[in-house]
């Protein structure tokens, strides 16, 4: 019977430095992904700046002191739309024989 008690205690003391280890791997491992998980925000809170600001940094630029030109009128004469030869529009002969 004592055997049996003995061999008892020393798998429970056995068992309890498992756990005891065990619990020193999970608080070791806890550790690490708080490192990672600090290192990760950091990493998505400096991307977040980065795409908040402008890609291109434009030059400032003055304004034109010139006033623009005003588009001029098309100049319209009689023989404007003359056209040598015949084309799809209408058959003639010679320069502005259409129908």
């Amino acid at each position: 019977m004592a055997r049996l008690q003995q061999a008892q205690r020393d798998a429970q003391a056995s068992q309890q430095r498992t756990v005891a280890e065990l619990q020193a791997q999970g608080d070791t491992q806890q550790k690490e992904m708080a490192g990672q998980r600090l290192a990760t925000q950091a990493a998505s809170q400096s991307l977040r700046v980065l795409a908040t600001r402008s890609t291109q940094a434009a030059a400032p630029t003055a304004q034109s002191s010139r006033p623009r030109q005003e588009t001029r009128v098309r100049a319209t004469t009689a023989t404007n739309d003359l056209r040598i030869g015949s084309s799809g529009r209408g058959a003639g002969v010679g320069v502005n024989l259409g129908g």
